[in-house]
């Protein structure tokens, strides 16, 4: 890939992980900032967005060479005439398997073992013995 020169974050990220950038590419400047809050001109000249940016807006960054999108889904960035010609597209697919299956994990014991009973009963000062759901 050529030389990167500025780079656009709209992700959420700490000091450290910032500092890790600025490490890794020392040359390039950085902007972060949150997709809501992107003016058109901060796109000139962008190399590369980490991030999703309004579809709308794309068309702006003509020097676009690589965008990585924070979600798995792509398909809003994949049809014709969204991205500059040549640009790469990345996502995360696979980054929120972990978090799935564990989300499924709770919701399936949740479900089970009546938690969601357990709560509301809990704001209401009862007591009791719900069971087990079978689903």
């Amino acid at each position: 890939m050529a030389e990167i020169n500025k780079v656009l974050v709209l992700l959420p990220v700490t000091e450290e992980h910032k500092k890790l950038f600025r490490k890794e590419a020392p040359s390039a400047e950085f902007i972060f900032i949150s997709r809501n809050d992107i003016k058109k001109e901060m796109l000139e000249n962008t190399d590369v967005i980490i991030g999703n940016p309004p579809i709308g807006l794309i068309k702006e960054a003509k020097e676009l060479k690589w965008i990585h999108l924070g979600s798995a889904g792509a398909d809003m960035y994949v049809n014709k005439g969204v991205l500059p010609s040549g640009t790469i597209l990345t996502n995360s697919s696979g980054a929120y398997g972990l978090a799935v299956a564990e989300y499924m994990l709770a919701v399936l014991l949740e479900l089970f073992y009546n938690l969601h009973l357990y709560r509301d009963n809990q704001n209401h000062s009862l007591w009791k013995d719900e069971g087990l759901s079978l689903i």
